[in-house]
């Protein structure tokens, strides 16, 4: 969990931003606080991937995250 929260790219599957590369700090999802997007599209289409949705996977997080104390 430590490394996804201090990682510097988009968690848009298909976006190549970084902090760097974008020149500013990303929003994180407001469910997990983990995964962190470059901008809303890329959150959107996060949310919605075929293959691997943040919609599915942002409860999990929260869980994990939460039961860890």
């Amino acid at each position: 969990i430590r490394s996804l929260r201090v990682r510097t790219h988009c968690f848009n599957q298909g976006c190549t931003n970084s902090h760097s590369s974008a020149g500013k700090e990303f929003q994180r999802c407001g469910g997990c606080k983990i995964a962190s997007y470059c901008g809303r599209e890329c959150q959107i289409k996060s949310w919605r991937a075929e293959d691997l949705p943040h919609r599915r996977n942002c409860a999990i997080l929260r869980n994990v995250i939460e039961q860890a104390g």
